[in-house]
């Protein structure tokens, strides 16, 4: 016989006394004493064995019952049994199947399908009463003396009816406990302690059916969105997923019991379920009970939730069996929402998944609570245990700017004025140019945060350069997994050693650099299911995670870095530290590895990580060999056409200029952001001031050069190609006062209206702070030669004259 804290009583073996149980019960519940059985063994029942009226109201109710075993009733005897009161002589306004049968989705999906179809067609409503249903009702303690009747051995319970506690109110007071950031931790060694509300960001959800298939096309400038889904039925904004989804409990017309929310490392998972358990507790006046999954160490949920979350919650040292029996018996007739938290950390016996510990535990009385789960993606898509018990979701990232900045804000407010002053200032410093991959990469709310943080400590300022940036991220990343999956020194270098061989190899030499298949991955850190691999280690800790299935290999997965930003980061890290121990020299560094990806923009992050992880002396040469390239292309470059080359009169920059030349300036670019990643005040100032004459030497050269020509109709390709040029200009000589006035005047006063409007944008994305600015942008939109503020031409890719980009800069 099960114990009094179990959820389902055994089954009468006797079909005559499931009836007298089912009577009892209902005779109460309906409040007519006159409610009867129908019949006797051998006579035509009708389908009907008990009827009664609800309240003394019209209400007809009959009731018929099944004692099965479970897989027994059928949706075809459900049909055949509401097929047989069809001959019933009395009026039915509803009609009740009782069964010794445990609850079915499928048979409970069934009814409700039935019963949409009943109610068009003005049939009475078919209901379904399951085994666990029925022993809640005896549960309750108005039934007590029923149960002491059929069931005389649970004695426990009756005494647990006795006990007189407030569960409702110690489990919104555990709950409350419980909450806060999973980020405090990091932030409190810097006095920084967050409550959850202030600083929450809603969070949107997509309804997720099964993993993306993955093609061999990926780059860097996808950035977060090689985590977005491709195959999903529907996204919810966070208010939608509370009513909808949680509060009406519907997912595409789909009653749900049981939700999963899944997504990636710091994705926000967790605060976001601490912010549906407070919305499921005020809102929905429910109780919510919250369990971290890694903290189960080896219990079961019964156990954990007996012997733990109640001792913990009475705070008592030791337990009675009243006390179990009076908080189970609570539980099965409350409306209680059991949050876990962390499937992926749970720890289980080798050889068993998780989620398939937990599809063995949710049974019984913890079944019927309403379920939310959330689990890191790669346990999610590796494991199809259970996962068919759940609707599953997935995070979507921050937005940017709107989210991001919100966050900041929120998250420095409480740090008095002083903090909202940094946080404006932060979000100042990436919304400048040259930040969109930054900007890309905060969308993750954990690495948001750290950012947050690094900024706060260092006074509103950054490391000097992001190769410094990221590899803070990667510590505080490694410390902030430290209490959930810790490791040692050497197991941290070793896996950055080999996330550091994989990264440089996969971007040299694989077709899809940032969309790993599984066996590439294997050549470098061992099996992904081997609990002593690299690669297993790499899964668990997040730096690599699933963004899908091979299209080519629909049984293999796809995988990629927590972000592209840390594969370009760990695979210059590889070239750095050879650079560091000797194994790769200066000249060899500009010839094998500068010299052969330089025109590759793809590479150009990489190169600039290099540089900003190598001293400053070797990054000043490498500046210095770019701007020999420059040189050499540049005057290459400028010998004019060549013979076979077709100029005509009316010729587009488009066909001949951004074909052949626009390529020149690539090294230069690439040096210039360099020097931006050094900061200028580290490198020589004749570096610097060359740099600059270069860039200044390089405009005029295109400028004269195109005057050669004659005829060109300039165009907005043209025009980013200058663009380019004095952006670089604008970068390389931000502390320069020569250079804004340099700037201005070309502005205002140039020889083409197309250098006019390149100017005007770099000093807008440059010094848009400058109050400078302003009184020039007004100048030029009233006063430059070039056009009017109504210029309009027929071909939308001509370039708009100063005088508007002024205007419309002025309107930004």
């Amino acid at each position: 016989m099960p114990t009094p804290a179990t959820s389902n009583l055994p089954k009468p073996k006797s079909w005559d006394e499931f009836e007298d149980i089912v009577w009892e019960i209902y005779r109460r519940e309906w409040q007519d004493p006159h409610a009867q059985r129908y019949g006797r063994s051998g006579q035509c029942q009708h389908g009907v064995d008990i009827y009664g009226q609800q309240n003394s109201s019209q209400s007809k109710i009959a009731v018929q019952c099944k004692r099965f075993e479970d897989g027994k009733l059928t949706c075809p005897k459900i049909k055949s049994e509401i097929y047989k009161t069809k001959s019933f002589p009395s009026l039915i306004t509803e009609y009740i199947i009782a069964t010794t049968e445990s609850r079915d989705n499928k048979i409970q999906d069934y009814v409700w399908n039935l019963n949409n179809q009943r109610k068009l067609e003005g049939e009475f409503n078919v209901h379904i009463v399951f085994w666990e249903d029925l022993c809640a009702k005896l549960a309750n303690a108005s039934n007590h003396d029923l149960l002491r009747k059929y069931y005389f051995e649970w004695a426990g319970i009756f005494k647990a009816s006795e006990i007189n506690i407030d569960w409702a109110l110690i489990s919104k007071t555990r709950l409350e406990e419980q909450q806060g950031l999973t980020t405090n931790f990091l932030t409190r060694k810097a006095g920084i302690i967050h409550p959850l509300h202030p600083v929450y960001i809603p969070l949107e959800l997509a309804e997720r059916k099964k993993p993306s298939k993955r093609q061999d096309t990926a780059d860097s400038e996808l950035g977060s969105e090689l985590y977005r889904e491709i195959e999903i039925t529907q996204t919810f904004e966070h208010e939608q997923f509370l009513d909808r989804v949680l509060k009406q409990g519907r997912s595409l017309q789909k009653r749900i019991q049981r939700i999963a929310i899944i997504g990636e490392p710091g994705a926000g998972k967790t605060t976001l379920l601490q912010h549906i358990s407070q919305w499921i507790s005020e809102e929905l006046q429910q109780t919510a009970i919250w369990i971290s999954l890694s903290s189960l160490a080896g219990q079961t949920l019964e156990e954990y939730l007996l012997k733990r979350w109640l001792k913990d919650s009475l705070q008592v040292a030791n337990i009675s069996l009243e006390q179990e029996n009076a908080f189970v018996e609570w539980f099965k007739t409350s409306q209680i929402w059991l949050l876990l938290d962390g499937a992926d950390e749970m720890a289980v016996k080798i050889g068993t998944s998780p989620l398939q510990e937990l599809t063995d535990q949710i049974k019984g009385w913890i079944g019927q609570a309403r379920i939310i789960l959330t689990c890191r993606q790669n346990l999610w898509d590796s494991d199809s245990h259970g996962i068919e018990m759940f609707d599953t979701y997935r995070t979507l990232e921050f937005s940017y700017p709107i989210q991001v900045e919100q966050f900041i804000k929120n998250w420095f407010t409480p740090l008095a004025e002083i903090g909202v002053n940094r946080g404006q200032r932060l979000c100042n410093a990436l919304s400048k140019s040259g930040q969109k991959r930054i900007q890309d990469l905060v969308k993750n709310p954990l690495l948001l945060t750290l950012l947050c943080l690094d900024w706060q400590i260092r006074e509103g300022k950054l490391p000097e350069t992001r190769s410094a940036l990221y590899g803070q991220f990667v510590e505080d990343f490694y410390q902030w997994k430290q209490s959930e999956f810790p490791t040692k020194v050497h197991q941290r270098q070793q896996l950055n050693q080999k996330l550091s061989e994989l990264a440089l190899e996969a971007i040299e030499k694989e077709s899809n650099r940032f969309c790993l298949r599984q066996g590439f991955i294997c050549q470098f850190m061992g099996e992904p299911e081997d609990e002593d691999s690299l690669f297993y280690l790499a899964l668990k800790l997040g730096w690599l995670n699933k963004v899908g299935i091979d299209a080519n290999n629909p049984r293999k997965f796809v995988y990629a870095f927590l972000h592209p930003i840390f594969e370009e980061y760990f695979a210059a890290l590889m070239l750095v530290k050879q650079f560091q121990n000797n194994d790769l020299t200066l000249e060899q560094l500009k010839n094998d590895i500068f010299s052969r990806h330089w025109r590759d923009r793809t590479w150009h992050e990489i190169l600039l990580l290099i540089c900003g992880g190598i001293d400053t002396y070797s990054a000043e040469r490498i500046i210095n060999f770019l701007i020999f390239l420059f040189q050499f292309e540049r005057d290459l470059t400028f010998q004019g056409p060549s013979n076979d080359d077709e100029v005509g009169e009316e010729s587009t920059i488009s066909e001949y200029f951004n074909e052949k030349y626009t390529f020149t300036g690539i090294s230069l670019t690439l040096a210039t952001s360099i020097l931006q990643e050094i900061r200028c005040d580290q490198m020589s100032k004749l570096t610097h001031q060359k740099m600059l004459n270069f860039l200044q030497e390089y405009l005029e050269k295109i400028k004269h050069f195109i005057d050669g020509f004659g005829g060109y109709i300039w165009d907005y390709s043209a025009f980013d190609c200058l663009h380019y040029i004095f952006s670089d200009i604008a970068s390389c000589g931000k502390d320069n006062r020569q250079i804004f006035q340099y700037l201005e005047s070309k502005a205002y006063n140039a020889e083409l209206q197309e250098i006019c409007s390149a100017a005007i944008v770099a000093l807008v994305e440059n010094w848009e702070n400058d109050q400078e600015i302003l009184d020039l942008l007004v100048k030029v939109a009233l006063e430059n030669p070039f056009g009017t503020t109504t210029f309009s031409v027929s071909d939308p890719n001509l370039v708009e004259s100063p005088r508007k980009t002024a205007l419309e800069a002025l309107f930004i």
